[in-house]
């Protein structure tokens, strides 16, 4: 498996590629995506026209035009056929963002669901239906309410037809660490043995079902939460890879937050995890000013809005056909 990341916009592919069909998944944390409403519902008051920030129309096209060609440019020379994001504040802002210019021209459909988010930030699909057709979905709740009674964000279960198989998507925004991540990880730990039930579910009604997970976990590959996952059978890609790389970085240190994890069933057959990646180009990066070392360049500096990106990395799959 090649792990790597893509510096400057320069994309590699596996050498085999040629005899293969491919299908290009993209994973982003679009960190507080959220529109200039107010939603009464929500607590979304941090990101309107009237707070501290001064979220107006121009800050927030910015911010969807610049993430729109991010997401473009991370599957290489075709556009990604299926996207999946969080930290987006509804439907709407996810259709918005790809149907900006960067990614009009593929007509992605949408897949999402409002969540019980206590800010109201969710997770979303879009795909390209003239490569990977989606059949059904709907929404996983996960019940860390009984914990403390600040609820979180859903998750997807979105499955698709793609060259003749089954694929099934699960589309995760764990809890944060809130709290610290020691007193916090019991609700991920939640969201792991949700997300597992569901899989189990899965295996049930499917023989040896084709499953790929993903999403920002909020721990990385050596937590207690990933390690349940890996005791079920699931393969956990980010596992070894380099300590001076990741997605986030917190405090100096980088993190696999954002992860790859899939089913044993994508390890044999025709249809199999080619290539894995974090991708990145010069602008989504910037040196950090406390730490030695560059971080991901954020939309926001406190409440001066930066132009940037956000404070993760977004993540590539791909996924291969043999054509022999």
């Amino acid at each position: 498996m090649l792990k790597y990341i893509i510096l400057f916009s320069l994309f590699k592919v596996s050498a085999n590629l040629h005899a293969q069909e491919a299908l290009s998944v993209v994973w982003y944390n679009v960190e507080n995506a959220f529109d200039t409403i107010d939603d009464p519902i929500t607590h979304d008051e941090e990101y309107l026209p009237d707070s501290e920030k001064e979220w107006v129309s121009w800050k927030y096209w910015t911010k969807l035009n610049r993430i729109s060609k991010v997401l473009r440019s991370s599957s290489g020379m075709q556009p990604p056929d299926v996207i999946a994001v969080c930290e987006i504040e509804n439907a709407d802002v996810l259709y918005q963002l790809v149907h900006r210019p960067a990614l009009r021209a593929v007509d992605y459909r949408v897949i999402h669901y409002e969540s019980p988010d206590f800010r109201g930030i969710d997770v979303g699909l879009a795909y390209n239906p003239a490569t990977i057709q989606f059949f059904a979905s709907r929404q996983i709740r996960v019940p860390i309410d009984t914990i403390d009674g600040r609820t979180t964000r859903d998750i997807l279960l979105a499955s698709a037809t793609w060259n003749g198989d089954t694929l099934h998507f699960f589309v995760n925004h764990w809890p944060s660490r809130r709290g610290g991540q020691a007193v916090s990880s019991i609700k991920r730990i939640t969201a792991a043995r949700t997300l597992m039930s569901q899989i189990d579910s899965l295996e049930m009604k499917y023989s040896s079902p084709k499953i790929i997970v993903v999403g920002d976990f909020n721990d990385g590959p050596a937590d207690e939460s990933i390690e349940l996952l890996r005791s079920s059978g699931l393969h956990i890609e980010m596992t070894d890879w380099s300590p001076n790389q990741g997605t986030h970085r917190h405090a100096g240190r980088w993190e696999y937050l954002d992860q790859w994890i899939w089913s044993q069933a994508l390890d044999t057959g025709t249809t199999q995890v080619d290539t894995s990646y974090i991708y990145m180009n010069g602008g989504m990066i910037e040196e950090s000013p406390r730490y030695p070392g560059i971080q991901p360049r954020r939309s926001w500096r406190g409440n001066r809005f930066t132009g940037g990106y956000s404070d993760h990395l977004p993540i590539v799959l791909r996924i291969t056909q043999d054509g022999s």
